[in-house]
């Protein structure tokens, strides 16, 4: 089934989608268009049958703003929905901002962060540890002129700041941010982003980095990683396994020639405890991590645009490990055209009840449309779904979650042709 919201009338995409285990309830957010070419947050709660329950927008501390939400969480203790992105300040510049609502889409509080020295903030991703209720948030930080550095901000269950932490890498480039998961059983916080060794080189030689923080703020560890020096290295995902490990996903390309995506498992003193390396599609790539909290086996999506020249052999790659390490299975994959259609938008959910995986990705072939594919956890293929609706030229994904209780999958994105596009929600039977 498939449902289509017009929160503004304009040109409006979703960008995140979260899921309470305990109502079924499925909860959407991303940026709505109006008239006056303001943006606003726009946030719909949906049942699990993907009815509309309600819709409420932020409009920043002025109408006539931009405001763009980037990511969605809820916690299944109390069924709050938290919402994040960046907000216009009445300066100009943008700030952290991040709304509460209830179950019922009762707005709790509103909490903006805009930084010591009234720069640029730009929040990318958000968590809530369901025992204490913390929300944390996590982006980029910097004045206009400047370098970004990393900045994680805690706040308690009712909106109250508790601490703000920034990270500015050791040659103090731009260091952005992008992922941020929380330890239920510990409370131990962990970011994870990219940071740039160079501000000079046209190559900018650039490590990920992993970080974690107790819940009162105190950084436990810090790991840069360089896969492959001299050349641009991403981190693409980050996920924590049941037995306390973090997992990251980093992404490597060299001029075109060597295109590797590397799984690294750190202990919960930053130790590494393993490491794996898949080489990828050729092509500007995208790439996405999803971790079972089950099991801790880790699978990955990888993808590749083509914007080499000539087809590879493959343009979508998607390979599991489990908690040691040891690889599970690997599968790799031709989209339609002879290799003519390429993927543009990678990312993956795993189902913490059956174990299944499933995989998104984003066509452009005669028109735009997306490919769920779902694979059991020994990395049979169960079933291939793909959307696109006739009458739109755009439909584009952008999140796949997981129902864990009911194995249903939830697909977020945009529909729509030329500057009328509306939010999507696609939802599929579990396997």
């Amino acid at each position: 089934m498939a449902t289509d919201d017009d929160p503004f009338g304009g040109y409006d995409t979703a960008e995140a989608v979260a899921v309470d285990p305990v109502t079924g309830n499925v909860y959407v957010n991303g940026t709505g268009s109006r008239a006056n070419n303001s943006d606003d947050f726009a946030t719909i709660g949906y049942t699990a049958s993907v009815e509309k329950l309600w819709k409420r927008a932020y409009s920043g501390r002025f109408r006539g703003g931009h405001d763009a939400a980037s990511d969605i969480a809820v916690d299944p203790a109390t069924g709050r929905v938290f919402v994040t992105g960046s907000s216009q300040g009445a300066d100009g510049s943008s700030d952290f901002a991040t709304v509460a609502y209830s179950r019922t889409g009762r707005p709790l509080w509103v909490a903006r962060y805009a930084g010591p020295d009234a720069g640029v903030e730009s929040a990318k991703a958000i968590a809530v540890d369901s025992g204490n209720g913390n929300v944390y948030v996590t982006g980029t930080a910097g004045l206009p002129a400047a370098p970004a550095d990393f900045v994680t901000v805690a706040y308690s269950r009712t909106g109250q700041e508790l601490w703000a932490r920034g990270y500015d890498g050791p040659k103090h480039g731009t260091d952005t941010a992008t992922e941020i998961a929380v330890d239920e059983q510990t409370g131990v916080v962990h970011v994870a982003g990219n940071s740039r060794l160079e501000q000079d080189g046209e190559i900018g030689e650039n490590a990920y980095v992993t970080l974690a923080y107790s819940a009162s703020g105190s950084r436990l560890w810090t790991v840069r990683q360089t896969n492959l020096p001299g050349v641009r290295n991403y981190l693409a995902g980050l996920g924590l396994t049941p037995a306390g490990a973090t997992v990251i996903l980093g992404r490597s390309e060299e001029a075109g020639e060597r295109f590797e995506h590397q799984l690294i498992a750190y202990g919960t003193s930053g130790e590494e405890l393993w490491t794996a390396t898949e080489q990828g599609p050729r092509g500007k790539s995208d790439s996405a991590l999803a971790v079972d909290p089950t099991t801790g086996n880790a699978y990955v999506l990888a993808i590749n645009d083509q914007t080499l020249g000539a087809p590879p052999p493959f343009d979508r790659l998607v390979f599991g490990y489990d908690a040691q390490g040891t690889r599970l299975w690997r599968h790799t994959f031709t989209g339609p055209g002879g290799g003519t259609a390429y993927p543009e938008r990678a990312d993956i959910a795993v189902d913490a009840g059956s174990g299944n995986v499933y995989a998104l990705s984003e066509y452009n072939y005669g028109g735009l449309y997306f490919k769920t594919s779902a694979y059991s956890p020994g990395g049979i293929p169960l079933w291939t779904a793909t959307y696109a609706q006739e009458d739109f030229t755009f439909n584009v994904s952008a999140d796949i979650t997981v129902n864990p209780t009911s194995g249903d999958v939830y697909v977020v994105g945009g529909a729509g042709a030329g500057a009328e596009v509306d939010f999507l929600t696609v939802a599929y039977p579990g396997a």
